[in-house]
Formats: structure tokens, C-alpha cells, sequence
């Protein structure tokens, strides 16, 4: 009898250490697909505000604008986070079949994947909670047409009770030519905004400035509300 008490103890001590651990963790496998449309994790709790996030950033050499089918560089970086799930978005969306382009398996870091979703290479997410990541480079491929403003849109997660939801980079224009879009007094994301052809993707140096580059993006070509591209609208 006393050694099935102790049994008991010692299963009820492990069952509330487990929860504990579940509490303090993020999901190891990544993203899950329920959290395609929304971005949100399935923990059970409460998204911290955008006005509180603590200093993650979604850097890229696009200062002038994506072009069709070209390939960038993107970071995110912040303090110490356990998780995370990235896509490049149509602005101000968080829909699975608003996000474009393609993140490319060949180059993603060790103990990231992409995303569960129906289209996976939409997206990125963490393979496992790694110990604690503060900077991951991608490289992202544009679609192959103008489809609209862009945003690199992130979610965070620091514990499985302290996450952010869809932090988004500023607008990231179309741009046809090779042409600068006008960054006002815009600092760089791995390239100078200047009159050049945009960088070719390299990682993003360590210190390279936080402020995103500032672009007005019209509201379509000519003028007219941008093309819906399909949510399989990719580079080559």
C-alpha cells in the first residue's frame, strides 16, 4: 500500500512538472497548420501588443523595393525567443493565401523548416525550441509579378505564455526598374538606398541599423489597386 502511495506521488510530481515544462517552452515542432490564417499560436493564451515588443526586428536588403523573381536576404533578430513563424505578407494581412514568394529550403539554418501550411515554402518556423535564438538569416525569393505592397510579418514566441503576433516591417514596394523608390532619410537593411540595382543577397552585418526603410508605394500600377496574385504566386 505505502509503495503505491509513493507511486502515486512520484506520477502526480512528474505529470505537474511536464505542465510546467509545457508552460515555459514553445511548441518544438513549430508552427502549427491551425495557426496558418491567423499567426497565432495555439497556446492557450493571450498575444502580447505590438506596443510591447521587446525589440524584434525583420531586417532586409529591399530598401528600394522587391523585383520579380529575385532573391533577398532576410533577418530577424531580437531578444533571446524560443520560437518564431515568419511569412512575407500583403500588407496589413495574416491569411495563408496573402503570403508571398518563397522561402528557399536550400538555404535555411540548422533546426528551422518551412511552414505547415498548405503551401509550406510560404513561410518559415523553428524545427525545435532551440535554445534561444537572437539572429536567423533566410534568403526569400519575390513572386514572379507585381502583387502589391509587401510586409514581412513575424511572430514571436519568448515562452509558451509570452508570444507576439504578426509584427510587421514596413511597407515594401514593387519596384520594376532598377530605379531607387524613394527611402526619405531611411538607414539601411543590408543595402544602401541609393540609385543602384538592389544588393545581391548576402547576410546582414552585424550593426547594420534597425529603422526601416521608408518607401510610398502607389497604390497599383498606373495607379490601380495592385494584382491578387494566387496563393501559389512564386518566383522560378
Amino acid at each position: 500500500m505505502a509503495v503505491e502511495r509513493v507511486f502515486c506521488a512520484l506520477l502526480v510530481l512528474a505529470l505537474a512538472l511536464l505542465h510546467a515544462r509545457n508552460g515555459a517552452e514553445a511548441r518544438t515542432v513549430g508552427a502549427p497548420y491551425a495557426a496558418c490564417n491567423s499567426m497565432v499560436p495555439g497556446h492557450g493564451a493571450a498575444s502580447q501588443s505590438s506596443a510591447s515588443n521587446p525589440g524584434f526586428q525583420m531586417l532586409h536588403n529591399m530598401c528600394q523595393g522587391y523585383q520579380a523573381s529575385k532573391v533577398y536576404t532576410i533577418t530577424i533578430r531580437g531578444p533571446a525567443y524560443k520560437g518564431f513563424f515568419c511569412r512575407v505578407q500583403k500588407k496589413n494581412t495574416v491569411a495563408s493565401s496573402d503570403a508571398m514568394g518563397v522561402w528557399n529550403a536550400r538555404y535555411l539554418p540548422p533546426y528551422t523548416i518551412q511552414s505547415a501550411c498548405d503551401r509550406p515554402e510560404s513561410g518559415v518556423t523553428h524545427a525545435r525550441a532551440n535554445p534561444p535564438w537572437t539572429t536567423v538569416n533566410f534568403r526569400w525569393t519575390a513572386p514572379n509579378r507585381d502583387v502589391g505592397t509587401l510586409q514581412v510579418t513575424c511572430s514571436f514566441v519568448k515562452s509558451r505564455l509570452v508570444f507576439w503576433t504578426a509584427l510587421r516591417s514596413a511597407d515594401i514596394c514593387y519596384n520594376p526598374s532598377t530605379s531607387a523608390v524613394s527611402c526619405g532619410s531611411a538607414r539601411v537593411h543590408g543595402s544602401t538606398c541609393s540609385t543602384a540595382r538592389p544588393a545581391p543577397p548576402v547576410p546582414v552585418p552585424t550593426g547594420t541599423t534597425s529603422g526601416d526603410c521608408t518607401q510610398t508605394c502607389p497604390a497599383g500600377p498606373a495607379g490601380r489597386p495592385g494584382p491578387v496574385g494566387p496563393a501559389g504566386s512564386r518566383g522560378p
